[in-house]
């Protein structure tokens, strides 16, 4: 008997950000690859301490790495560093819970029994 697996159906755990735009967007972000979640174990720790700095290029890089896992999102759609910070007007205290709960998502994925 032939058996199928449609990868299309498959329900993704995903993390819904509402942004603070006027259209208050919605953005349902989904598990990043393996070198993005590779690169969150190694910068995470010092995410807050880098805020802190207030190091412009420290700062500029807080909110690439965000892009970056911003545009892991079910649409497939690419978020810039400037979407972050103009469009949808996140400061930085919004990015130190961002990546709170983004750390909480990630490792509720590691934990999940299968």
């Amino acid at each position: 008997m032939a058996k199928s697996l449609d990868f299309n159906s498959l329900q993704r755990p995903t993390l819904e950000l509402t942004m603070c735009d006027d259209a208050q967007t919605k953005i349902r972000l989904v598990c990043p690859y393996e070198k993005l979640i590779e690169k969150l174990e190694t910068v995470g720790p010092e995410l807050t301490e880098t805020m802190k700095k207030n190091d412009a290029s420290a700062i500029r890089a807080v909110y690439e790495f965000a892009a970056e896992l911003f545009s892991c999102n079910d649409m497939g759609t690419k978020i810039t560093a400037e979407d972050i910070r103009d469009k949808y007007r996140l400061g930085l205290e919004s990015m130190i819970v961002f990546f709170s709960a983004y750390v909480d998502f990630i490792d509720e994925i590691k934990n999940a029994k299968n």
